[in-house]
């Protein structure tokens, strides 16, 4: 009897719904260092659709001294999900609900964003998955930035409270300051199971400004103070851009630019989405607002790219092609001092901020 046979008879014997499963269990295979890692992993996924069935899982891992991934919509582009030892998988996406109270929801951990052509919530920043499957607690345990972040900076600065079943098997409530143990760690302190955040309203007016290199673009965007999101791209056939262009979405209607609506739909390609659609090989970097300018053209002469900018005056900049290339621009970033957000290190804390 195998490793995965054994806990799946186990976990079964105690009234859980588990299966077999295999890697890559999110995006993680857009990384070529990170996907030989989980060749010879058994993994067994345990379908949570109550909380009882997450606290009956961690108390078995703790029995048996077994690792715990906690799954989403698997759409985590850092490869948050690549275990180096054999784990028990609790997929989430049975714990979901939303409870309204006023502007103010409840939501469980497995919710998706969207669903039907239509988000089923509007949250202040989402990822750019948000139309393909990703979950609010995966976004908050996997994510960083996202649409909105120019407002309202990390996608765990919106959460008021979450709900965690710790690796102790308890079950606890943390707000504030208390929620940043768990944000961006990938399940590694606890399991999100409910989180609480305030719904915005949907004001987006998106416009569009053109420039004629990446200095203007990044000049004028690095200068723009009110506004929901904002965005950096370059000539491209992607999002269908003839030059330099600037997406501004504001929550006020303005009769400067252009109607951005058309590349505003296009936002699911945002914040490194656009590797999923070329199924290739990227690297993230933090890019000061002074330095800006000359990545992006450093970038855009060996590679696709997109920047999108955060409220701390920061962009994430994803730079999109071959390894050798990607190589190419590391180095120049290197060189003039541009902080390089590691998505292919086998350390998952070289991969977080």
């Amino acid at each position: 009897m195998s490793w995965a046979e054994n806990i799946e008879n186990k976990l079964g014997n105690r009234g859980l719904t588990t299966q077999k499963v295999s890697l890559p269990l999110d995006c993680s295979f857009l990384s070529p260092y990170l996907l030989p890692l989980g060749k010879r992993i058994e993994l067994v996924k345990v379908s949570a659709i109550s909380v009882n069935d997450i606290v009956e899982t961690v108390n078995f891992s703790i029995e048996n001294h077994i690792p715990i991934i906690p799954l989403g919509g698997g759409k985590n582009n850092i490869g948050g999900l690549t275990p180096t030892k054999n784990s028990i998988v609790i997929d989430l996406k049975g714990i979901r609900y939303i409870h309204k109270e006023g502007r103010s929801l409840r939501i469980g951990s497995g919710t998706p964003f969207y669903e039907n052509r239509s988000f089923l919530f509007w949250p202040k920043v989402y990822p750019s998955t948000y139309s393909e499957g990703a979950t609010i607690g995966g976004n908050l345990e996997g994510g960083s930035t996202g649409i909105g972040s120019f407002k309202y900076g990390r996608t765990w600065n919106q959460f008021t409270a979450i709900k965690v079943v710790t690796p102790t098997g308890k079950i606890e409530t943390y707000s504030d300051d208390r929620i940043m143990s768990f944000a961006h760690a990938l399940g590694t302190t606890g399991v999100v199971i409910e989180v609480k955040l305030e719904e915005r309203e949907e004001n987006d007016y998106p416009r569009i400004f053109t420039f004629k290199d990446a200095y203007e673009a990044s000049d004028f965007a690095s200068k723009i103070n009110d506004a929901y999101h904002v965005s950096i791209l370059p000539p491209s056939r992607i999002f269908e851009t003839n030059t330099w262009t600037v997406l501004v979405v504001f929550e006020d209607e303005i009769s400067e630019g252009i109607d951005g609506r058309r590349l505003w739909e296009k936002r699911r390609l945002f914040h490194g989405g656009i590797v999923e659609e070329l199924n290739t090989f990227y690297q993230g970097f933090y890019v000061n607002k002074d330095m800006l300018g000359e990545a992006l053209k450093i970038a855009s002469e060996n590679c696709e790219v997109e920047a999108e900018l955060i409220n701390d005056r920061t962009a994430r900049v994803n730079v999109i092609g071959n390894r050798e290339n990607i190589s190419k621009v590391s180095t120049s970033f290197e060189n003039i001092g541009v902080r390089v957000f590691n998505l292919h290190s086998i350390k998952i804390n070289s991969r977080l901020e």
